[in-house]
């Protein structure tokens, strides 16, 4: 390996040279602002003075100089301070094989506490030993032009990044102005993140130190890209001016030879030969560089070989030609994006999007996958409902529609993350045909023959102690009464309590994401006790206790079907005056329920949900035991001009008791719902139902008909 060295040149090999160098005037530096953290004695021209003890690194991008694409090339060019005019000899190693760049180290160690370098590199014909004297005696009359310079510090160590031209300069010290800004907001984080253990402060800190660390990253690619930009900029220049010197008959050979090279890169490149295409492409821009279009193809193969700052930089090179004007700023939008340079990204996808070309929903999709990164979440699903609305490809719509899905569960997550707690509060109106006696029994009910006006009112309270993406665990409350105008009616009015501690967990089973949710609860049901002394004076005592611990299993099988299966094991104790013996109510009840659903759109906004259930109610009074067996389906669907979601379904039971009457129960409910919410806190529904029950015991048959109106707020703090 070559050792970086320095050479100061002897005052006998500039002996001559070096006199008048000490007499001429210097050229002029060329004139540059330098960034704030240089010292304050720094002159406005040329580099600040630095330190002249210290060591100093160099930089510099040549392709010229890349003699070799197997080892590493050796180079040199000359510092001369401004104050002595003393002149260095600095080599300079490749820092890889076939890099291009180039960095030497040196030191400047005159007596002068304090030196300003000035850079200088010979031209290809003056960089042999022999030509020595006479670049130096060009450079003491000022015939050399000064190379613009840009110092800069870098973890402690001090640096010269040399450059072609002010344009490439410029470049460099907004890309070092931009790092030096994200790396000290990263440095003040420390002092931002909170001490107390907050979790919401803790989430976000660590996500302000995820956009800082983002943004030191794209700095450091940006100085890279800078580099990589120079170097290819004087590779073009170069075979421009070697194409310029050929004869006009080798000159027509090189370009019919670079055509089908091209023709043949463009095969590779379909039959998905990427890297071989990469290299076809690159001999035509060599046999000739004026086709623009051999560069773009060039680009787009380096972009699919995964070489992505490199087709950065040649697709800013010819970024501004015409042709393939809107494709050109597609994959620089995409290049953007995979170095998650999201703000980049985003103006070049959008303009286009604003193009109105094939490639706009294509444009607008990535926009909206920025912004679902960045957790933006109404941006990004605005995103996908344009490329839904303007897109004709059916892929790329179910892609869209899967994001939309998306959006929805993050928005609830985020939503319920940030909200601890939750309240609803229901008020309704029901008209009921045959108001039901459900104080009777736990199991059953019966028909009172008493129709009427009945008035709901609900509430809950639920509070997420823990609530993350793995589990959850909440406590929750829940009351609901019913009030009938109908005094005769007043024994089926229920005022029930209940409360519940849900935990969820997510496990992987047999290959599948499986959610289980464990509930633990207890009910108070508040009755007339129709056989006690408060029968029809209204007064509801505590008629029935239940305690029960529900086990629920939720598969997602795909993204249209859904299945959930539920144990619920159940102790009723009842209170009733007429709960002994025979019609004892006390009961062990065990329940086995499944629900399939079967959606026909990626938005789970239209489908089929088909329900079987077994009951097994094991009560102490014979004739109160019985099995059940439920079937159900219900469609739901959408009124999307409404923004309102509708349902009806069919319900099927038979119930088979062990009294000594020996009673069965067929039931047949049909129902219907119209739900619409008004704002995202207020909603209304509006249901109707029609009921006919076939008993084997003629006292339990009946129909009946409700309609139900209901307004519901739902709040979260």
């Amino acid at each position: 390996m070559k050792i970086l060295t320095f050479i100061l040149l002897s005052f006998c090999f500039f002996s001559s040279s070096f006199a008048q160098t000490q007499k001429e005037e210097k050229p002029t530096p060329a004139k540059e602002s330098q960034p704030d953290s240089q010292p304050d004695n720094a002159p406005k021209k040329g580099l600040p003075p630095v330190p002249s003890s210290e060591q100093i690194r160099i930089e510099y991008g040549s392709s010229s100089w890349n003699k070799s694409s197997e080892q590493i090339d050796t180079a040199f060019l000359f510092i001369r301070d401004k104050e002595s005019k003393k002149i260095l000899k600095v080599f300079l190693d490749e820092s890889a094989p076939d890099s291009s760049i180039f960095k030497g180290v040196f030191s400047l160690s005159f007596k002068n506490k304090k030196v300003s370098p000035e850079v200088f590199i010979p031209p290809q014909k003056l960089r042999s030993e022999k030509e020595a004297t006479n670049f130096n005696k060009l450079l003491s009359q000022g015939k050399v032009e000064q190379k613009p310079v840009f110092f800069r510090t870098d973890e402690g160590k001090q640096i010269i990044d040399v450059f072609d031209n002010k344009q490439q300069l410029d470049r460099a010290k907004k890309a070092y102005a931009e790092k030096q800004k994200a790396l000290k907001a990263k440095a003040s984080l420390v002092e931002a993140i909170p001490k107390k253990q907050d979790l919401e402060a803790q989430e976000r800190a660590e996500e302000l130190k995820k956009q800082v660390d983002e943004k030191v990253r794209a700095a450091q690619l940006q100085e890279e890209r800078i580099r990589l930009q120079q170097i290819e900029e004087q590779k073009r220049k170069e075979r421009l001016e070697r194409q310029k010197k050929l004869a006009e008959k080798e000159r027509a050979r090189r370009m019919a030879q670079a055509k089908l090279l091209s023709e043949q890169g463009e095969q590779a490149f379909k039959a998905g030969d990427f890297v071989k295409a990469q290299d076809l492409f690159e001999q035509s821009i060599d046999l000739n560089p004026e086709d623009k279009s051999y560069y773009f193809n060039y680009a787009v193969a380096l972009y699919r070989n995964n070489k992505i700052n490199e087709a950065q930089v040649i697709f800013k090179n010819i970024e501004k030609e015409k042709e393939n004007f809107i494709l050109k700023r597609y994959y620089l939008g995409l290049i953007h994006y995979r170095l998650e340079e999201y703000k980049m990204a985003g103006r070049y996808l959008r303009s286009v999007q604003k193009s109105k070309s094939e490639l706009a929903p294509s444009a607008s999709f990535y926009i909206g996958i920025i912004y679902f990164t960045l957790k933006k979440w109404d941006r990004s699903q605005k995103e996908f409902e344009w490329v839904l609305d303007n897109s004709k490809d059916p892929k790329l719509d179910k892609q869209a529609e899967a994001y939309i899905e998306n959006i929805a569960l993050q928005k609830q997550y985020a939503k319920l993350l940030k909200y601890r707690n939750d309240i609803s509060l229901t008020f309704g109106y029901m008209y009921d045909s045959n108001i039901l006696l459900t104080s009777n029994s736990t199991g059953s009910s019966s028909g009172s023959g008493v129709q009427g006006s009945r008035y709901l009112a609900g509430a809950s309270y639920g509070y997420r102690a823990i609530y993350n993406k793995e589990n959850s665990l909440s406590f929750n409350y829940d009351t609901y009464y019913v009030y009938s105008e109908n005094q005769s009616a007043s024994a089926a009015d229920p005022f029930l309590n209940t409360i519940t501690i849900p935990y969820n967990f997510a496990v992987e089973l047999w290959g599948k994401a499986w959610s289980f949710t464990v509930t633990p609860g207890y009910e108070a049901l508040f009755m007339e006790d129709s056989g006690g002394s408060s029968a029809g004076s209204g007064v509801r005592e505590n008629i029935l206790n239940s305690y029960y611990a529900t086990l629920k299993a939720l598969n997602t099988n795909n993204p249209s079907w859904f299945s959930s299966y539920s144990l619920d094991i159940r102790q009723d104790d009842s209170s009733l005056s007429t709960s002994t013996g025979d019609e004892d109510q006390d009961a062990l009840k065990v329940s086995l329920t499944s629900d399939q659903s079967f959606f026909f759109d990626s938005a789970k906004k239209e489908g089929i949900v088909a329900n079987v259930g077994l009951i097994s109610n094991n009560a102490v009074g014979k004739n109160k035991r019985y099995n059940k067996i439920n079937l159900g389906a219900t469609y739901v669907g959408a009124l999307s001009s409404w923004e309102a979601s509708w349902s009806t379904g069919l319900t099927l039971y038979q119930s088979s008791y062990d009294s000594t009457d020996g009673r069965i129960d067929i039931n047949a409910t049909l129902s219907a719902s119209l739900t619409k919410p008004w704002t995202k806190a207020w909603s209304s529904s509006l249901v109707f139902s029609a009921s006919s029950n076939n008993s084997t015991v003629a006292a339990n048959s009946y129909d009946r008909n409700a309609v139900t109106l209901t307004g519901t707020y739902k709040g979260a703090f």
